[in-house]
């Protein structure tokens, strides 16, 4: 199997923080919708096929979102939720 880099970009705004992680791997858009099935794995790959279930589990539970795409070869996955902030009476 080849290895090929990650990039991991994390942004925050008032309302939302952003996960993006991308690389350059090959992914067939018809595998795209069954990623986050859980223990669905491509072929003989490594792995119990349970990150990406995991990641929308816990966007569904936050009320946020997982979207998967194929973008100028490179696969993105970009996980985001909901954030408020919550300040503490100073004592």
């Amino acid at each position: 199997m080849q290895k090929t880099p990650i990039i991991m970009v994390i942004q925050s705004t008032e309302n939302h923080l952003t996960i993006n992680v991308s690389n350059s791997a090959s992914v067939l858009s018809a595998d795209i919708p069954k990623m986050t099935t859980r223990f669905w794995r491509k072929g003989t790959t490594e792995g119990a096929g349970l990150g990406l279930s995991i990641v929308d589990t816990i966007a569904q539970i936050y009320k946020g979102s997982i979207t998967l795409k194929n973008d100028k070869n490179t696969f993105v996955a970009e996980f985001t939720i909901p954030v408020r902030i919550i300040t503490s009476p100073s004592i």
